[in-house]
């Protein structure tokens, strides 16, 4: 994780990536915005996108399975989506492993089908 918070730093990342790590986990800063503390309170199901090698891999996992559990409504919970595959953040199945085309993944297209 050190690795990819310093290359990210390395190649000019977001505006918005240099305010998140000035924060601390668990500040006041991320509390706001912290799912975690609000799912009861969500009541329309989510569609959740998440790579084996994403960065955010492990978070997402976490949030799909505690939006499941404990969502504000039987509908959220049960019609909520999870799709996780051989991707990095972005959906790149570019890095050190190569799936092939076969683990190519239109984002959008998920996405429409899920929303429509």
């Amino acid at each position: 994780m050190q690795h990819l918070f310093e290359q990210s730093l390395q190649i000019g990342a977001g505006s918005y990536f240099h305010r998140w790590v000035q924060h601390e986990p668990g500040s006041a800063f991320w509390e706001r915005i912290n799912l975690a503390n609000r799912i009861a309170d969500l009541k329309v199901p989510g569609c959740y996108i998440g790579g084996w090698y994403d960065v955010f891999g492990p978070a997402t996992l976490a949030v799909f399975a505690a939006f499941r559990r404990g969502a504000g409504s039987e509908m959220a919970r049960k019609r909520s989506q999870l799709n996780a595959g051989p991707w990095t953040h972005g959906m790149s199945t570019r890095g050190d492993a190569n799936f092939g085309s076969a683990a190519s993944f239109n984002v959008e297209q998920y996405q429409n089908e899920w929303f429509d």
